[in-house]
């Protein structure tokens, strides 16, 4: 409260000066003067003096927030009494309370925190302070509190992952990270609510209480209108005070193109494409409930952004190539990741001895069974489907010495039907065929083989479903459908790879896939040793990397660069880069592109700063990995060898060569 504010009766009160100043105009003292005590006012004449200096003449409190003065109090004359203080003539309301409310002869202060409640009256209003002591006299001391309607800043604040959000109709949006950045010392629990948001757009945070550092932010869209619409995530912690940050929510319509990338098995969170190699990114907007999009590539190369869910946490995989190549890519991805049903068919085996193991596979299903007995195929593909059954026994290094196949066509069994009893000694079997296939440079290094089946019906079947331990012998028994039995259309796949099941982070080295429709005895040669790349940090803040190197001409498909930043929340990164798009050069220099500032883009999917990285830089492609299950060896997306490589089916006596070079980084 200012001098100038008060009225002039005040000034014919029969005080002093120095009495009128402390109990009216207390703002014209320093703030450490002490106020003498009132002769005008009740207790003692004598017996000891003290006086109580405030820190601070006026305080301001936001609704649901605290603010604190503090009163030091000065004895003298000899005076050791307790001395107690109150308030009163508070706003409607504020309430105040001292700690310690009686300050005892060997302390010195107190403090009052006034608490403002969410419908506390706003504006300056003032208030008054007494101290009193039975042995001395009262200090009456005038001051004031400015009550605002916005709650004071907490000791926190917030962040949000990604500063915009894309929300389309029907379709999930994924949930932006909201960060609490809590000052030293600050523990309590913060509440978070979301406001500004229009009436057919609903947003929370979840939890909605947070004594951690970390929450979601969920919205939903039941109709809104296209627009741009700014939401305020808000924080408060009752007493301490409160902290926001905002997002913008763009509801818009699906983009058009002549593009189309359809996904079959999830909808991936994130899809933007770049027309041109250089030219600016744009997001792009599902049609339907997520898993179509669609878009244009004007020029003559370009690249597409998904970023898609792996292992409980984010993907972001990039491709960069020839437009040919990205709508080829795009029109494969549901051949090479087939839709979830829940069509079954169910079977028995019979013709077995116990130490014997069935093989069975049909449409993208593998089921194995110990000596005689029941099987069911799930996840089936609608329509006539061909089924693979082999019976086998392995040896010690893992190699499936097969003895008798069942080869059956276009089964297409009624919900609910069972497949005819396999029986392995019955008529229907056969004996395989044999060949012998010599493997050339090695440089006396260890491989192992994996066989499979693709039918021309549609079926995908492992003839050894886990690959066998690497060996030194450079010939290797393949088999194989007898050519009598196979059709046009059928392909075995014959996978050799140097260094199998290593160890995780190691993963294989080099590798040969060939397909072939009817296996005879041929030499195959691996590719040479992939040159280890270069690489430095482009961005630490953005947990980029840039790899610069050497790609041998054998492998002239393109670049693969894989990412996982390790730690308690790893994440994984994929650039595809096409020899198209490299210009067909022998040298490459690539990156992660920049993907901040795209509609939607989460920085909570990036490789993370500061987290040891491994990286595998891979020459043709994708090598077939025993610990990736993206590209395993046992699934129906064997009928593509990789994405850069993959964009068509392979033929009858195409080959593949892949090498790979790996370490660590840190951004």
């Amino acid at each position: 409260m200012e001098l100038s504010t008060l009225s002039l009766p005040v000034f014919r009160a029969r005080r002093t000066l120095r009495t009128t100043l402390c109990q009216f105009g207390v703002g014209l003292l320093s703030l450490t003067e002490a106020c003498a005590g009132d002769s005008g006012t009740t207790g003692p004449s004598g017996g000891g003096t003290f006086t109580a200096a405030v820190s601070a003449v006026s305080v301001t409190v936001g609704r649901s927030a605290t603010g604190t003065l503090t009163f030091t109090i000065a004895r003298g004359s000899g005076f050791t009494g307790l001395v107690t203080c109150s308030v009163s003539g508070l706003p409607n309301g504020v309430t105040g309370a001292f700690l310690p409310q009686v300050v005892l002869p060997n302390q010195t202060s107190t403090v009052l925190t006034l608490s403002a409640s969410t419908t506390a009256v706003t504006g300056i209003g003032p208030f008054s302070v007494k101290c009193s002591s039975p042995d001395a006299a009262d200090q009456n001391i005038s001051l004031s509190v400015n009550v605002t309607s916005t709650t004071a800043l907490g000791p926190f604040s917030l962040a949000v992952s990604a500063p915009s959000l894309l929300v389309v109709q029907n379709v999930l949006t994924t949930a932006p990270l909201v960060t609490i950045t809590r000052d030293a010392g600050f523990t309590g629990s913060v509440s978070l609510a979301v406001t500004g948001l229009p009436t057919l757009l609903a947003g929370g945070l979840s939890p909605a209480a947070v004594t951690g550092s970390t929450a979601r932010f969920n919205i939903l869209s039941a109709g809104q209108a296209n627009g741009t619409y700014t939401a305020t995530i808000r924080g408060t912690s009752t007493g301490v005070g409160e902290a926001s940050t905002t997002i913008q929510i763009v509801v818009a319509s699906p983009t058009t193109g002549s593009i189309q990338w359809n996904f079959c098995q999830l909808p991936p969170w994130f899809v933007a494409v770049r027309d041109g190699a250089a030219g600016p990114w744009t997001r792009v907007v599902p049609s339907g409930t997520g898993f179509t999009h669609n878009f244009s590539i004007a020029a003559s190369s370009g690249a597409v952004a998904v970023v898609s869910v792996d292992s409980g946490v984010a993907r972001t995989t990039v491709y960069q190539g020839s437009t040919p190549e990205l709508t080829a890519i795009g029109a494969a991805e549901c051949a090479v990741n087939p839709p979830a049903t829940t069509r079954a068919v169910p079977g028995t085996v019979t013709g077995m001895a116990a130490t014997e193991v069935a093989y069975i596979g049909m449409g993208g299903w593998t089921q194995s069974v110990f000596g005689n007995g029941s099987y069911s195929m799930l996840n089936l593909a609608p329509g006539a489907l061909d089924l693979l059954a082999t019976r086998t026994t392995t040896d010690v290094s893992l190699n499936s010495l097969i003895s008798r196949m069942i080869l059956r066509r276009g089964l297409n069994p009624a919900a609910g039907a069972s497949n005819a009893v396999l029986d392995f000694n019955g008529s229907e079997a056969f004996a395989p065929s044999l060949s012998t296939w010599t493997f050339g440079n090695t440089n006396g290094e260890q491989f192992s083989t994996a066989q499979s089946l693709l039918t021309a019906g549609g079926s995908a079947v492992p003839l050894n479903l886990v690959p066998a331990f690497d060996r030194p012998p450079t010939t290797r028994t393949i088999y194989g459908v007898p050519a009598a039995q196979t059709l046009p259309g059928d392909l075995h796949q014959v996978i050799a790879t140097m260094g199998t099941v290593a160890v995780a982070t190691a993963r294989p080295t080099r590798q040969v896939v060939a397909y072939v429709r009817n296996v005879v005895d041929r030499t195959l040669n691996f590719g040479p040793t992939m040159p280890a790349p270069t690489v430095s940090v482009a961005s630490s803040a953005q947990g980029r990397f840039r790899f610069q190197g050497t790609l041998p001409a054998e492998y002239n498909a393109g670049l693969s660069i894989n990412l996982k930043s390790n730690g308690t929340t790893p994440r994984f990164a994929t650039l595809h880069t096409t020899r198209a798009f490299l210009a067909n050069n022998t040298t490459y220099d690539v990156q992660m592109p920049d993907l901040n500032g795209i509609l939607g883009w989460d920085t909570d999917w990036q490789v993370r700063p500061g987290s040891l990285t491994n990286w595998w830089a891979s020459g043709g492609g994708e090598i077939f990995d025993f610990y990736d299950a993206r590209n395993i060896f046992s699934a129906t997306r064997v009928r593509w060898v990789a994405p850069l490589v993959g964009a068509v089916a392979p033929v009858d006596g195409a080959t593949f060569v892949f090498g790979r070079a790996f370490g660590t980084a840190t951004p």
